[in-house]
């Protein structure tokens, strides 16, 4: 069950992708199958979560880059 509610914390899968790994765990043969299983979708998403911060700061540096253009209106 501790694995299960670690499952469920995991923002940045879907229900779906939740849903699976408590699948997955309660079909576990051991403790080993369901560290991995919940490591595998730890990974996952702390590699989406950091790949979301990632976007948001690129879209930051693209803006100040656009307000830094002189020649564009502000309508481009």
């Amino acid at each position: 069950e501790e694995a299960k509610a670690t499952v469920d914390q995991l923002d940045e899968l879907s229900k779906d992708e939740k849903t699976d790994a408590k699948t997955s765990i309660d079909q576990a043969a051991d403790k080993e199958a369901i560290d991995k299983i919940v490591n595998g979708v730890t990974k996952t998403n702390n590699e989406r979560a950091q790949a979301k911060k990632e976007l948001v700061k690129a879209k930051e540096e693209a803006k100040a880059t656009v307000d830094q253009l002189d020649e564009l209106s502000k309508d481009e």
